[in-house]
């Protein structure tokens, strides 16, 4: 049975099963630090893409509000 957070193949590790060196703990900050960049990004996108739909909802309940005047476009002389 794998650890709580681990899987049959991956087991989770403790704080006392790794003691990282100067290069693995580098590796780690990047990581961690990549991951905070990724965190606040999707957030971001996450913001911009709520204030599209809002966008789209307003564009679409105009729309629906009144009707589209379209007349064709004048026929080019000859």
């Amino acid at each position: 049975m794998p650890a709580p957070g681990g899987t049959l193949f991956a087991p989770a590790l403790s704080v006392h099963d790794v003691t990282p060196g100067d290069p693995e703990r580098r590796i780690l900050d990047a990581v961690s630090s990549l991951a905070r960049s990724l965190q606040a990004e999707r957030e971001r996108l996450a913001r911009r893409l709520r204030e599209l739909e809002d966008e789209l909802d307003v564009l679409a309940s105009r729309l629906d509000g009144e009707p589209a005047l379209i007349a064709p476009a004048p026929l080019p002389r000859s």
